[in-house]
């Protein structure tokens, strides 16, 4: 094995092995490696994963991604590229996704995105990608999964990521001091693209420093966390903002509302194509909005599903006595849905995925929608959001939960091979008799 590490890997990988590849004896519970793009924090991070698997039998492993598209388009490449079967000694299935090692260690590849799908395991040792990316409650859950021991008598947590301002990252990492860092058994690091540049293309940098903003470059470049703020979207960046473009006639549309009573009402329209792209196309802001002004808004487009909060069932109209908003609002021929039940965290991390996989964009007439996205901060020390200018932010939310339980095809599925339905006798001999009378089948 032929893999020489940057000075930042290096580092890393040594606080946890010998110089023979083995685990040390004062080796931490928890690795963390956080900084900019293209540092190599996740070709040591399989590094390390991978030899725990390899150097000690019956070992169980998971690495986590938050979807299963990022993960075979990340972590699976990596491991292909510079960690191949007959050097590791492992055979990888690919219909349970996971990697067999020839000593029966066990290394297995899971999405995030829903920490129920590994709570039925335990495991010895869990490298978490794109850590910032995932929710306080599945970090809770990866590390009460984690009940084997190697022989220093640990368990290994491994995660890494880049500058956020994922609350529950701060607070475990950056926002710590040394001796707390310690006392909690974490051996954490920072690292720079320039640990790395030798293994980047010639001025692949300079290219970025002309392209990014100073705060980016400081946090993307530079790995650094003095410059990023409370901001609750920090993947958000100026190239999410497109030239309106021609929506075709397969995207599935829909718009969200929140309803503001004293304050504004939004509605937001957007759309989900073929390649779960998600573009928010329209927008309505209005204060002190009456029924009639959200009806006419909501049909700017047609009748389609508006997603809204169920909080407006309970919410009567001003100089009302009786109904609701939700009722009424019905009753003008609204085709109300109602938003998937979920924490604000769970929501906020779902938008945060799509900005980072670039799969969510805002046309540049939704000027308030941007903007809001932008403001939306965190309260200081706090998982807690400002509440404040977030109307078309709540809606975005509502709909983005919606869209993600709904498939969407595109024109190049009509040429697509369709199953077979049953034949004749087929459907003759699973076909169960009935009863017979006389005779007669009745």
């Amino acid at each position: 094995m032929d893999i020489k590490l940057n000075p930042a890997q290096s580092q890393f990988y040594n606080a946890l092995f010998n110089s023979k590849g083995m685990i040390r004896n004062d080796a931490y519970s928890e690795y963390a490696f956080y900084g900019a793009y293209s540092c190599g924090k996740s070709v040591v991070c399989c590094l390390m994963t991978m030899l725990c698997c390899m150097n000690y039998p019956k070992t169980t492993g998971v690495i986590l991604r938050h979807t299963y598209k990022e993960l075979m388009d990340s972590i699976l490449n990596i491991i292909n590229e510079f960690y191949p079967p007959e050097t590791f000694q492992y055979h990888y299935h690919k219909t349970t996704r996971t990697l067999q090692f020839h000593n029966g260690s066990t290394l297995d590849l899971r999405a995030y995105d829903n920490a129920d799908k590994i709570k039925g395991n335990t495991y010895t040792i869990a490298y978490l990608s794109q850590c910032e990316e995932l929710s306080e409650n599945t970090f809770v859950t990866v590390l009460t999964r984690l009940r084997k021991q190697f022989p220093h008598g640990k368990s290994v947590l491994i995660h890494e990521g880049n500058p956020a301002a994922t609350p529950h990252i701060k607070k475990r990492i950056i926002d710590t001091t040394d001796d707390e860092l310690k006392y909690r058994d974490i051996y954490f690091i920072k690292g720079n693209m320039y640990h790395n540049k030798a293994n980047l293309p010639p001025k692949y940098i300079d290219g970025l420093k002309k392209n990014l903003s100073e705060i980016d470059q400081s946090k993307y470049i530079d790995g650094n966390w003095d410059k990023v703020s409370d901001m609750v979207y920090n993947a958000l960046r100026p190239d999410h903002v497109i030239e309106p473009i021609r929506l075709e006639s397969h995207v599935y549309r829909c718009c969200a509302f929140d309803h503001g009573v004293t304050s504004p009402s939004a509605i937001v329209w957007g759309c989900k194509d073929a390649h779960d792209n998600i573009y928010i196309y329209s927008e309505w802001y209005k204060e002190r909005a009456s029924l009639d002004d959200i009806k006419t808004a909501a049909l700017r487009f047609g009748r389609m599903p508006m997603i809204c909060d169920t909080s407006i069932k309970n919410t009567q109209n001003r100089g009302n006595d009786f109904g609701s908003v939700w009722g009424d609002l019905q009753q003008k021929g609204l085709h109300l849905v109602e938003a998937l039940k979920a924490n604000k965290q769970a929501a906020i991390l779902r938008v945060n995925a799509l900005l980072h996989q670039n799969k969510l964009f805002f046309f540049k007439n939704c000027k308030t929608t941007y903007e809001e996205h932008q403001l939306y901060a965190y309260k200081k020390d706090s998982e807690d959001v400002i509440k404040k200018r977030d109307h078309t932010v709540d809606a975005v939310q509502y709909l983005i939960s919606y869209l993600s339980s709904i498939s969407t095809t595109g024109p190049i599925d009509l040429f697509a091979a369709k199953p077979r339905g049953p034949t004749l006798k087929e459907r003759t001999e699973r076909h169960e008799p009935k009863e017979i009378h006389g005779g007669y089948i009745t």
